[in-house]
């Protein structure tokens, strides 16, 4: 336990005493500041550095067309595609229709190489020939 007479000596009233000066001082240092943004601060009727006020550039408003372009690097899909395919795999003979342009249904739009038909066919035919000939036996 700390005896109370061991506070009131000259070495703790000058200490604090310091104390207090060093308070005063702190509280006359900021009286004394200016406000923040206030003049030398770069705020209303000074420049930075508490200089003259800077000079503002103007234009006069002027009208003029915006452009309707758009220049970007990416992909373009179509809304609406189609895709022919053949239920045989041939040569194309003559392509019928031009690009972009609308056909009635069931026209002709390609036409392919007969001549691996005509085979197909031949051999069709023989093969009927041979089936028919096996089925009298």
């Amino acid at each position: 336990m700390i005896p109370t007479d061991s506070f009131s000596g000259p070495r703790v009233r000058t200490v604090a005493r310091l104390c207090l000066l060093a308070a005063l001082l702190a509280l006359a240092a900021c009286a004394d500041a200016p406000a923040p943004g206030g003049p030398g601060r770069g705020g209303p009727g000074g420049g930075p550095g508490g200089g003259p006020p800077l000079a503002v550039v103007t234009a006069a408003p002027t009208r003029e067309l915006l452009g309707s372009e758009i220049e970007a690097v990416g992909t373009a899909l179509a809304n609406e595609s189609v895709e022919i395919t053949a239920k045989v795999s041939n040569r194309i003979e003559a392509i019928r229709f031009a690009e972009g342009q609308r056909v009635a249904k069931g026209a002709v739009l390609v036409q392919l190489d007969r001549a691996q038909t005509a085979a197909d066919l031949a051999e069709a035919e023989a093969n009927l020939g041979e089936a028919q000939r096996q089925l009298r036996r």
